[in-house]
């Protein structure tokens, strides 16, 4: 082996190195921290949510939601974080759940104000697309993962023209103003 190939060698394997380096120390670092940082904000802008609205603190769908934002944020750096969620949304996908599964929806449908049960349904979708968005794009899994959120997302979109068209028909029975007019 000549001089020229061991530095080479040398070269390559060390930029391979300071790469790792960067990755799992740097970037990974950063990309937890902005995890964490939208999940704070979350629970922040829920917390004013409550106190703008003067909605008791000791509401169950509050509480719920805040533990699972708490618990997100403490198990962010630990790497059973994504295989815990990731264990959640394939629960999540099954046909029917156990009763009292989902207790954190139920506590938010049982919420008298509309509006409340809006925001709350709003924050708990919020939590979920970021804890999503942890899985599928910052964890190892996410190589293999991405290519089933791009055909699941696919195949929505199809179902949504179909959604879309059904909900136009049965519109269209109940108001037949609502039917094209004939040539």
């Amino acid at each position: 082996m000549t001089e020229l190939t061991r530095m080479l060698v040398f070269e390559f394997f060390l930029s391979v190195a300071v790469a790792w380096l960067v990755y799992g120390y740097v970037y990974k670092r950063v990309r937890l921290d902005v995890f964490r940082e939208d999940l704070f904000t979350l629970r922040d802008d829920l917390f004013d949510y409550m106190r703008s609205h003067d909605l008791p603190y000791g509401t169950r769908a509050y509480g719920l939601l805040r533990s699972s934002i708490n618990g997100m944020i403490r198990a962010a750096d630990d790497g059973s974080f994504n295989l815990v969620t990731l264990t959640f949304y394939i629960g999540a996908v099954r046909p029917k759940l156990p009763e009292g599964a989902d207790k954190v929806s139920a506590a938010i449908a049982a919420i008298q104000d509309r509006d409340a049960q809006k925001h709350f349904e709003d924050v708990f979708e919020k939590i979920a697309w970021i804890g999503l968005r942890q899985i599928w794009f910052e964890g190892p899994l996410s190589l293999a993962l991405t290519p089933v959120l791009i055909v699941w997302l696919s195949r929505w979109d199809e179902r949504k023209e179909e959604v879309v068209e059904l909900g136009v028909e049965l519109d269209r029975r109940e108001d037949p103003r609502l039917a094209p007019a004939a040539a």
